[in-house]
């Protein structure tokens, strides 16, 4: 009997427990600068950005499914980017771009988005062809807006 009543007391514990950032943050988001948008802040190199986070389920799921992030700059039509490996950091992500790709970090500002900070460099694509956007100015900071809980399209 004392038994069942501590599991049911540490089950109660366990659900009660807060949800891991992580977690809190899993799905897609994107945004799009819209030309007025991109006029007002010239030296903003992109223009568009997409992070997925936590769809994969598993460590080995399909690499279509990892956590990433992309971006389409100025000049370029397609986005490039590249597998993201984050740990939580309090209610936050600290996010490194897998292949000393750069750093940022993930922040929930409420309304389904998140304020991507790019803590020092970004590299969109691989080590020989990518661009590297770096973290100051109009390119430290971008919000994004959740499409969906699921993977990006």
């Amino acid at each position: 009997m004392i038994r069942i009543a501590m599991f049911a007391c540490l089950a109660g514990f366990v659900l009660a427990m807060p949800e891991r950032a992580e977690a809190a943050f899993k799905g897609c988001y994107e945004r799009v600068y819209d030309k007025r948008y991109l006029k007002k802040n010239k030296k903003q190199q992109v223009v568009r950005m997409r992070f997925q986070i936590g769809v994969a389920g598993e460590a080995g799921g399909p690499p279509e499914l990892r956590d990433r992030i992309e971006a389409t700059l100025k000049g370029k039509s397609i986005y490039r980017g590249g597998q993201a490996s984050c740990v939580e950091d309090g209610d936050e992500l600290e996010c490194d771009i897998l292949g000393d790709g750069g750093s940022f970090r993930v922040t929930d500002r409420g309304e389904n988005s998140v304020r991507i900070t790019n803590t020092s460099s970004m590299r969109f694509g691989n080590a020989e062809s990518g661009d590297t956007v770096k973290g100051t100015g109009q390119n430290r900071e971008f919000r994004l807006y959740r499409l969906s809980e699921e993977a990006c399209p």
